[in-house]
C-alpha cells in the first residue's frame, strides 16, 4: 500500500489547482462580462444624449 499515498495526495492537489484555476477564470469572466456591459451601456446613453431622439 505504500503507492497508493503519493498517488491519492497527488489526485487531492491536482483537484485542488483545478478548483482554484476555474474560480480564478470564473471570476475574471464575470468581472470582463459586467465590464462589457456597463461599457456598452455607457457608450449607448452617450449615443443617444447625442443623437436627440
Amino acid at each position: 500500500m505504500p503507492h497508493m499515498a503519493p498517488m491519492w495526495w497527488e489526485i487531492l492537489y491536482m483537484l485542488f489547482i483545478f478548483s482554484f484555476m476555474f474560480f480564478l477564470i470564473n471570476t475574471y469572466w464575470t468581472m470582463m462580462k459586467n465590464y462589457k456591459i456597463y461599457h456598452t451601456s455607457s457608450t449607448l446613453n452617450k449615443i443617444n444624449k447625442n443623437w436627440k431622439w
